[in-house]
């Protein structure tokens, strides 16, 4: 069984989603053709003195105006269903139908109904670049790009069904292309722009954080180890190999490790600020496998922390 056509009434009706407004405009539409009708007419059937159709001297009139609202709505609704990729809910329809009805126009006196089709086209599509440019400013940059290329291809594709079968451009595709394009421009510059404050934001994070651990850290504990009686490395410690090694196993400049520790196996070089914020760090996160060791490092912080109070009243 074949399926029902829908009229382009039908689904003006649809877009409008109200029956009653949409009778409105309907009962309005028939009352401007009435109102259009030339008055010299003499007409018998608008003079409701007959109701004989060939008294109907307005005929003509109402004919051109019914037939061109006709042709207008059925090119309208093609226009909105070519381009569902950009109209999607019930309130931008019934904004298309508003925008529709709204240009219509009555010739008083001439009995004529006239409508640029053209400039509706145009009406439509700057409606819908407008809900586009909403909806992408709300959706994510990727998925809106990813839209944004499905539609270049389909309108690419249409224009070369249109030159294959040498049909008019109903849908001003160079139009849409370069909206599109513009989009897609603006939307791969900003991912740019993103990236680029995001790596920024990055160096800003790596030159103001120091990445743990550093070699302080990493001088304290193999002070702390070896001061327990553990073993620091695979090689005698402290010998030119275990520092290799601890420099390879951390990814850290041996030597400036070596000159640290150096620097600590002296009281003065462990009881001071930086050297407490070291020892709390290795106790909570490189020494928690060695208690004995950590348990040096915890009453070793407990005087360094008493003597940088005392040095400080």
């Amino acid at each position: 069984m074949n399926k029902k056509v829908k009229s382009a009434n039908e689904y003006l009706k649809e877009f409008i989603n109200n029956d009653p407004y949409f009778e409105l405009v309907q009962k309005e539409i028939r009352q401007l053709m009435n109102n259009v009708i030339p008055t010299d007419l003499d007409c018998a059937f608008c003079n409701k003195t007959s109701l004989l159709d060939e008294d109907r001297v307005c005929r003509p009139y109402r004919l051109q105006m019914n037939l061109t609202y006709t042709l207008a709505s059925t090119e309208f609704v093609q226009i909105v269903l070519n381009n569902r990729h950009i109209f999607s809910n019930e309130k931008e329809y019934r904004k298309l139908a508003e925008i529709f009805f709204s240009s219509l126009r009555f010739i008083k006196g001439k009995g004529l109904l006239w409508i640029d089709l053209q400039d509706l086209l145009k009406q439509t599509l700057a409606q819908g670049f407008i809900v586009l440019s909403e909806r992408f400013a709300e959706s994510d940059k990727l998925s809106s790009l990813q839209v944004i290329n499905n539609t270049l291809d389909n309108l690419n594709e249409m224009e070369l069904s249109n030159e294959l079968y040498n049909r008019q451009d109903r849908n001003l595709i160079p139009i849409q292309r370069r909206f599109f394009k513009n989009k897609q421009e603006f939307l791969n510059e900003s991912l740019r722009l993103d990236k680029e404050l995001i790596s920024q934001s990055n160096e800003r994070r790596f030159f103001t954080s120091v990445e743990r651990p550093d070699r302080t850290d990493i001088a304290l504990w193999a002070y702390y180890l070896d001061e327990a009686k553990y073993d620091v490395s695979e090689h005698h410690f402290p010998s030119v190999k275990a520092w290799i090694e601890i420099g390879e196993r951390f990814n850290k400049n041996p030597k400036n490790i070596q000159i640290k520790y150096n620097e600590l196996r002296s009281a003065e070089g462990r009881f001071n600020l930086k050297a407490v914020s070291s020892m709390e760090y290795i106790i909570e996160n490189m020494l928690t496998e060695y208690p004995i060791a950590k348990e040096l490092a915890l009453d070793e912080l407990k005087i360094a922390k008493l003597k940088l109070v005392v040095g400080t009243t």
